[in-house]
């Protein structure tokens, strides 16, 4: 059996996929001397060929009106739903990963600065983020990730770069440490080898 596309089958193809309008309707009940109407909503939402919901090319106003009406206890009461407002999105990164960041930012200076000739020493001292910067450019800093869409697999995996991080600072930590135990006991052994 063949089909025809009619004229109003091709003018709904090159609509956009969701609109949504407020008309004014009159009511049912109207006299002569009064025009009652009623504002109503249409909404439309385009479905993909496998018959799913295309929710991610709606406009923020219509996302916007449907959590309204989601939200909305008569629309809960007729539906059956919970009437609860509609989550915001969820923050993707916390002041926690930023801190994280930072440590991980010092580290790699850390790392870097003997090989621009900057003394181990000065370089542990002066390029590690302080308590206090951290704290400082942690808002700024999350509100500043949460903004950069971030591929699903980064947010899934993020305690992986978060451990990294923070082993890389301890044992960065620690191997300074170490080498500055190593460089006392070899003076301590050059004087003791000198006394004799």
């Amino acid at each position: 059996m063949r089909t025809r596309k009619t004229a109003k089958s091709q003018d709904e193809a090159a609509k956009p996929p969701i609109d949504i309008k407020v008309v004014e309707l009159p009511s049912g009940n109207t006299s002569e001397n009064e025009t009652d109407s009623k504002k109503r909503i249409s909404i439309g939402i385009g479905v993909e060929p496998d018959g799913t919901f295309n929710f991610e090319s709606m406009r923020e106003p219509t996302k916007e009106s449907i959590r309204k009406l989601i939200s909305d206890p008569g629309f809960a009461k007729e539906f059956g739903t919970t009437g609860a407002e509609a989550k915001p999105e969820e923050k993707q990164f916390t002041e926690n990963f930023s801190n994280s960041l930072y440590d991980g930012v010092g580290f790699v200076m850390q790392t870097i600065a003997p090989r621009m000739g900057i003394d181990p020493e000065v370089a542990q001292e002066v390029l590690a983020f302080t308590p206090e910067q951290k704290e400082m450019l942690a808002g700024p800093t999350t509100e500043t990730l949460n903004l950069i869409p971030i591929p699903p697999f980064v947010i899934k995996y993020q305690c992986v770069g978060v451990l990294v991080m923070m082993l890389g600072t301890i044992m960065s930590t620690k191997l300074e440490q170490a080498k500055d135990l190593t460089k006392k006991k070899q003076v301590a052994q050059t004087i003791n080898v000198e006394k004799t």
